[in-house]
C-alpha cells in the first residue's frame, strides 16, 4: 500500500531516511538503498545514489539550481514545509520471500512497481499554484526532486520491505520556475497511486515464476510462502494492533499510521545485512521452515519463470481495458447508485490484465462520452452508469403505470360502503392519527397498486399492519408480509403471521416464477428503506405479473438503506407516491429519551446527546466499556437489553470480552470445542466471476450442481489453489476424494452455484448464546435463528433454539459452522427490533458513523438508551455533518444532463457572438436571419430524452447519445 505524510524538519535535517534503514556506512546495501527521482531532479543532473547533504539542502527549500530559497517570511522568520512522503509497502509475504528466502529479484520487482507509481503520480497528481492572467490557477504535471529511500526492515526488525518516497515541496513548473508542492491531487487519489504500485507489483512478481493472490486489504501475496513465517515475522504489527486495541480505535490506514509513530522503539544502531539474514533463517528455522524449504520455493519459482508461466499474457491493452472497465462499474453498482470515479479507476486497474493507466482512463473517456458512464460533480468526481439508470427509471415508470391497474374498491371498500364507512370504523379504535391514515390508505378505494407509509421509528407501524390484517381477512382478502431481514420479518409476524424474507420472493420470481393470481392479494413490505432498486425491480415484476391488488410499502427513510444499491423508497416518496405519514412516536416510555429521538430524526446530534444525559459514557476504551456495562447487568436485564456496534469487527471484539465475563460468572462452563467457522465473503456477481476474488484457503459452498466440473450440490470445498494462468479454482471436496479443477469466468454456471467463505477458529461451549448465519435444511436451521449452546463434545453440539426447538450438530455441519456470538450486535442487524434497554456504542472516527446510524442505535430502546463513545463532542459533529443519505442514480444523470445543456448553451453563447463580430454577408436577408436564429433555438421534441419500454439499458444509452448529439448539433449550427 501507499501511505502518505508530511516530512518533518528534524527528519529532513537529520538524515532520518537513511537512518531508518539501519544500514552500514558504505555498504553495498546502503548504496543501492537510495535513488533520485523526478525530471528535475534529472534535469539537475542528480542521479544514482541520493547525497544525503544535497538532499537535506532540497528538502530545507533549496532548489536544486541553488538559484532560490523557498518559504515564506512571517515575523521575521522563514517558514517552510519541506516535502512529503509517500511511503510504499510490500505484503509480509513478499517481504518473507525477498528477504528470508533470500530471492532478490522480488527487492528489483519492488523497485520497479515503486518507480512506476512515482511516474503516475508526478504526471497526474503533482500541482502547483501559478499565476496567470492576473488570477492563480492549478497547474498539474510540473517536474519534482525527490528521493527514493529503500528500507528492509521494521523497527522490531521484522523482514518489511518498503520504500519512503520523498518529494521536496518545490516543483518546477511549465515556465521553469520553483513554486510550492500543491498535494490535494495525490491525497485524493491514493487509491490509484497504491493500485498502480499493487498492480506492478503483481505483476513483476508473476513474471518472476510466482503465483499471486490478493489478500484481505488487497495487497499482493505470494501463494505458497508459509504462514508460520508470515505470522511470525510480524512483531511489528502486533505491536501496532496492541496499541490500537489498548485505546479502543479501529483499525484504519489513518489510525495504524498513529499507532506506529507512538509506538516506536528507539533506533537501532547500524545492522550488518548478512548477520540480519542469518537471524531471521535461524528465526525460520525455530518456526519450522528449513533452509531446503526456502531454497525449493525459489527453484520453483525460477522453473516456472523459464517455463513462461506467469508471463504477462499477450493481449490488446485496449480491450483489456474495456473488460477492467466493465467489471469495475459492474461490480461497484451492485453495491452504490453512484461511485466515486477514484473507486472506478482503483477497481479497473486492479481487474486489469495487461492494460495500464492511460488505457483504463481512456476507457472511461470513452465511455463518458457514449453515455454509457454519466459523471457529475464540480470535479466529475461522482460516477453512475446507464444500467443502474435503467433500473431506477423502470421502478418509477411500473409504479407510474399501476396508478389504475391495481387497488381493493371491488373487495373491503364495497362491503364497506365506501371510504367515509372505513374511516368511521377505524376511528372507533385506539389507533393513533397516523395509524388510521396508514390502514386506511392501505385498504382505501384508490386504483393505485402501490402506496407507502412513512413511519418514523416507534410509531406503531407493525401494530397498525395488525388491524389492516384484521379488515382484510374479513371481508375476503389475504394479506402477506415480507421484510429484508429476519428480525424485521419476526417483528412483523406478530401482526401478519404470513410474513416471510422479501429474498425468499424475489428469488423465486427470478428463478422459479409460479403462475398465481394475486387479485385478492394485499403485500405488506416492512423495512422498506432496506430493499435495493434491484429487489424493487424483482417485487414490481411479481406483482404485475400476478396482479397483486395492493403493494404497502411500510418504512422509514431516516434509518438504514440497504446494503445492496440504491433507495426506492425514497425516491418513490419524492415522486408522489401515495404516502401516509406516522409521526406520533410511541416506543419511548421515557419523555427524554422520546425527546432524544425526536432530534435524532432532525439530525440535531447534539441536542439529541444533551437529552441522553447522564447516560453518555465517555471513554478511551469505549468499546470494551460498553461491554462491561452489559456485563454490569442481572440476568434478568441483560436479556431485556441489546449491545450494539457499527461494524462486525467491534461487534467480535465486544463479543470476546462479554465471553471472559460469562466465564468468571461461570454462565460460560466447561470443555470449549473450536469449530472451524466460516464468515460470508459477500462477493458481488461480478467478483464471484472472476477468479482473482477468491483465495488459498477459502471454503466453497456449492448451491447447485455442476456436471462439468464435477461440483455436486450441498457439497463443501477447499479451495486449495488459484490458477490465475487457466482461470480456475483447485477444489478439493471436505468429503475427501479427488482435487476438480473449476474454470470461473462471467456467465459460467460454476460462479453462480458456489457461495465463498473466508475460514477463522471459534470456540463455544455450554451456556454460549449464539446466532446461526447460515440456512441448513438438513440440520432444520435458518440464517438468523438464535439459540443457546447446552452441552459440547468433539462429536455433538447440542442447542436449543428460542422457539424451545433442541439440535444436536456435527461441529463440521454446514449450521455449526456458520455459528456466531449473539451477545452484541450490528446497527444493520437490530433494525426492527424493540427492547427495553439499549447500550450503544459509536466512535467518532468510525466510517459507518452518521445520523442514520445514530437515530437506528437510540430508537430501539423503550425505557433507555446508554452510548458510549470516547469524545462526545467529535460525536455529535461527525454525526451533524454526514447525513448517511446515498445519492441515487437518476438525480445524478439529470444533473449530468442539465450540465450537458448548459455547457452546450455556452458553447452556443460563444459561437454567436463570434458570429456577431464576423463582416455580414450582403446577401444575407432577414427572413435568412431570423431562420438562423430559430435554427439555433433548442427543439422542444429534441430535447425530450427518448422513453424506454424494457429496453436493454446499454441499447437505452445509445438513444441518450443520439439525442444528446442532435441537441448539441442545434444549438452550435
Amino acid at each position: 500500500m501507499m501511505s502518505p505524510s508530511t516530512v518533518s524538519a528534524g527528519a529532513a535535517a537529520s538524515g532520518y531516511y537513511r537512518a531508518e534503514g539501519y544500514y552500514v556506512d558504505g555498504s553495498k546495501e546502503a548504496q543501492e538503498a537510495s535513488a533520485w527521482f523526478g525530471k528535475s531532479a534529472e534535469g539537475h543532473n542528480l542521479t544514482g545514489q541520493v547525497d544525503e547533504a544535497r538532499f537535506a539542502k532540497i528538502l530545507d527549500g533549496e532548489t536544486p539550481d541553488g538559484n532560490q530559497v523557498m518559504g515564506r517570511i512571517k515575523d521575521g522568520e522563514r517558514e517552510h514545509r519541506p516535502g512529503l512522503d509517500l511511503t510504499f509497502s510490500a505484503s509480509k509475504s513478499v517481504s518473507v520471500a525477498a528477504l528470508v528466502y533470500g530471492d532478490e529479484r522480488l527487492i528489483k520487482a519492488h523497485d520497479e512497481a515503486v518507480k512506476a507509481a512515482m511516474t503516475v503520480v508526478e504526471q497526474r497528481y503533482v500541482q502547483t499554484r501559478v499565476q496567470k492572467n492576473g488570477h492563480m490557477e492549478t497547474e498539474t504535471g510540473g517536474k519534482i526532486v525527490a528521493g527514493l529511500f529503500r528500507h528492509d526492515t521494521s523497527r522490531a526488525l521484522d523482514p518489511q520491505l518498503h520504500t519512503h518516497a520523498v518529494i521536496a515541496n518545490m516543483v518546477e513548473n511549465s515556465e521553469g520556475r520553483f513554486t510550492a508542492l500543491h498535494n490535494d491531487a495525490i491525497f485524493r487519489n491514493r487509491k490509484i497511486i497504491t493500485e498502480v504500485y499493487r498492480t506492478e507489483l503483481d505483476r513483476n512478481i508473476r513474471a518472476l515464476g510466482y503465483e499471486t493472490e490478493r489478500g484481505k486489504y488487497d495487497e499482493v501475496n505470494i501463494q505458497g510462502v508459509d504462514e508460520r513465517l508470515v505470522q511470525g515475522f510480524a512483531k511489528r504489527r502486533q505491536q501496532i494492533l496492541e496499541a490500537l486495541q489498548e485505546r479502543g480505535l479501529p483499525v484504519t490506514p489513518h489510525t495504524s499510521q498513529l499507532a506506529a509513530l507512538a509506538t516506536r522503539a528507539a533506533k537501532q544502531g547500524a545492522i550488518d545485512r548478512a548477520e540480519l539474514r542469518e537471524s531471521w533463517r535461524a528465526e525460520a528455522l525455530e518456526l519450522g521452515v528449513s533452509e531446503k524449504v526456502l531454497a525449493a520455493a525459489i527453484t520453483q519459482a525460477e522453473a516456472r519463470q523459464a517455463e513462461g508461466l506467469g508471463a504477462t499474457p499477450a493481449l490488446d491493452p485496449r480491450n483489456d481495458a474495456r473488460q477492467a472497465v466493465k467489471f469495475a462499474y459492474t461490480h461497484l453498482s451492485e453495491r452504490a447508485s453512484v461511485y466515486e470515479r477514484v473507486d472506478l479507476m482503483e477497481t479497473a486497474l486492479r481487474s486489469a490484465k495487461v492494460a495500464g493507466l492511460p488505457e483504463i482512463e481512456r476507457e472511461v473517456a470513452r465511455l463518458e462520452k457514449a453515455k454509457v458512464l454519466i459523471a457529475s460533480g464540480e470535479e466529475k468526481e461522482k460516477l453512475t452508469d446507464m444500467h443502474t439508470v435503467a433500473i431506477e427509471r423502470e421502478n418509477l415508470r411500473t409504479w407510474r403505470a399501476s396508478r389504475r391497474s391495481g387497488g381493493v374498491e371491488k373487495g373491503i371498500v364495497q362491503r364497506l360502503t365506501g371510504d367515509a364507512a372505513l374511516a368511521r370504523q377505524l376511528s372507533k379504535t385506539t389507533l393513533t392519527d397516523g395509524q388510521r391514515d396508514a390502514v386506511a390508505l392501505s385498504l382505501s378505494s384508490r386504483k393505485d397498486r402501490y402506496v407507502a407509509v412513512q413511519g418514523y421509528a416507534g410509531t406503531g407501524k407493525t401494530f397498525a399492519m395488525g388491524k389492516l390484517q384484521h379488515y382484510a381477512e374479513k371481508h375476503g382478502f389475504t394479506v402477506e408480509g415480507y421484510a429484508p431481514s429476519h428480525v424485521a420479518v419476526a417483528a412483523l409476524q406478530e401482526a401478519i403471521p404470513q410474513t416471510t424474507t422479501l429474498a425468499s420472493l424475489t428469488t423465486r420470481e427470478r428463478t422459479h416464477p409460479v403462475e398465481i393470481d394475486k387479485s385478492k392479494t394485499i403485500m405488506v413490505v416492512d423495512e422498506a428503506s432496506m430493499i435495493s432498486s434491484r429487489e424493487m425491480r424483482t417485487l414490481m415484476d411479481h406483482a404485475t405479473r400476478t396482479g397483486v391488488a395492493r403493494v404497502v410499502f411500510l418504512g422509514d427513510v431516516k434509518q438504514l438503506d440497504a446494503v445492496a444499491a440504491g433507495t426506492p423508497f425514497d425516491q418513490l416518496q419524492k415522486a408522489g407516491i401515495p404516502t401516509a405519514v406516522m409521526d406520533d412516536i410511541q416506543r419511548q416510555r421515557d419523555p427524554a429519551l422520546r425527546d432524544a429521538v425526536n432530534h435524532a430524526i432532525k439530525g440535531e446530534a447534539r441536542a439529541a446527546i444533551h437529552k441522553i444525559g447522564d447516560n453518555l459514557r465517555v471513554s478511551e476504551d469505549f468499546k470494551e466499556a460498553a461491554a462491561e456495562a452489559w456485563l454490569g447487568l442481572s440476568d434478568s436485564d441483560r436479556a431485556k437489553t441489546r449491545l450494539i456496534a457499527l461494524t462486525n469487527k467491534t461487534r467480535n471484539e465486544m463479543n470476546e470480552t462479554i465471553r471472559e465475563g460469562l466465564k468468571d460468572e461461570g454462565k460460560i462452563r466447561g470443555r470449549e470445542v473450536t469449530i472451524q467457522s466460516l464468515e460470508p465473503l459477500q462477493f458481488t456477481r461480478a467478483e464471484a466471476a472472476d477468479v482473482r476474488s477468491y483465495k488459498t484457503g477459502d471454503v466453497v459452498y456449492a448451491l447447485r450442481s455442476v456436471k462439468a466440473s464435477g461440483i455436486s450440490r450441498g457439497e463443501t470445498y477447499d479451495v486449495v489453489q488459484v490458477d490465475l494462468d487457466k482461470g480456475s479454482l483447485i477444489l478439493r471436496s471436505e468429503a475427501g476424494g479427488t482435487p476438480l479443477t473449476v474454470p470461473i469466468s462471467p456467465g459460467s454456471r460454476a460462479a453462480q452455484s458456489l457461495i465463498a467463505y473466508d475460514t477463522d477458529q471459534r470456540s463455544v461451549a455450554a451456556g454460549d448464546a449464539v446466532r446461526f448465519k447460515i440456512t441448513d435444511k438438513e440440520s432444520n436451521v435458518t440464517n438468523g435463528e438464535t439459540g443457546r449452546i447446552t452441552a459440547v463434545s468433539q462429536s455433538s453440539i447440542s442447542i436449543e433454539k428460542e422457539d424451545g426447538t433442541k439440535l444436536d450438530l456435527d461441529p463440521n455441519a454446514l449450521a455449526a459452522r456458520g455459528i456466531q456470538y449473539n451477545y452484541a450486535a450490528t446497527t444493520h442487524a437490530v433494525q426492527g427490533a424493540t427492547v427495553d434497554r439499549v447500550i450503544a456504542a459509536m466512535g467518532p472516527d468510525e466510517a459507518l458513523t452518521s445520523q442514520k446510524s445514530f437515530y437506528v442505535q437510540i430508537s430501539r430502546a423503550r425505557d433507555e438508551a446508554l452510548l458510549f463513545t470516547s469524545d462526545s463532542d467529535k460525536l455529535a459533529a461527525r454525526i451533524e455533518e454526514t447525513t448517511g443519505v446515498r445519492q441515487d442514480a437518476l438525480s445524478t444523470w439529470r444533473d449530468a444532463m442539465k450540465d450537458d445543456l448548459a455547457e452546450a448553451a455556452r458553447a452556443a453563447d460563444a459561437a454567436r457572438q463570434e458570429a456577431e463580430k464576423a463582416p455580414k454577408d450582403p446577401e444575407q436577408t432577414p427572413e435568412k436571419d431570423a431562420s438562423l436564429e430559430r435554427s439555433q433555438e433548442p427543439s422542444d421534441a429534441k430535447n425530450k430524452i427518448p422513453e424506454t419500454e424494457r429496453k436493454d439499458p446499454f441499447e437505452h444509452a445509445a438513444e441518450l447519445v443520439d439525442a444528446h448529439r442532435e441537441r448539441q448539433k442545434d444549438m452550435t449550427r
